[in-house]
């Protein structure tokens, strides 16, 4: 769906580029990535020029640059309902609430925040969904191996 690229060291936007078109065109199904449409991009790309630093005594070895990827699946689509499940929760009790509001934040906000958050998960839902059977039709017609290359009897 979306992915955060961030690099640390020495490392130039044109290395970054040339790896992002990588992933975008890649031939390879356990490289593809399929972004949603509101992000065109796909990618956050975040660059540091400082070099990684090393902890003494670790087995870890020093290098002049890292890079770490987080990317977002569907599958938070269950981090979220569990999100909504508590925030339901505490605010049909008004627990917090107050705390809130005597910092200026206005009653409505939070049930604007709840609809936020409850699209989102229909989202995340709709995407798995479409996601889902798209990998069924494709292995349509299939027919099923075991991991030695044996059919099911």
């Amino acid at each position: 769906m979306a992915a955060c690229v961030l690099y640390r060291g020495d490392v130039t936007p044109n290395d970054v580029n040339e790896v992002l078109i990588q992933f975008k065109n890649s031939k390879s199904r356990a490289n593809r990535l399929q972004f949603v449409d509101w992000s065109p991009g796909g990618f956050k790309v975040g660059m540091c020029n400082q070099r990684p630093m090393a902890v003494p005594g670790s087995e870890l070895a020093c290098g002049c640059r890292s890079v770490v990827g987080i990317l977002n699946t569907t599958a938070m689509g269950v981090v979220w309902q569990r999100i909504l499940k508590k925030f339901d929760l505490l605010f049909y009790r008004r627990a917090f609430v107050h705390w809130y509001i005597a910092e200026g934040m206005e009653e409505g906000e939070f049930s604007e925040s709840r609809e936020n958050l409850e699209t989102l998960m229909m989202d995340f839902h709709e995407i798995g969904l479409d996601t889902h059977a798209e990998h069924h039709e494709q292995y349509k017609g299939h027919q099923d191996v075991d991991l030695h290359g044996h059919r099911p009897h």
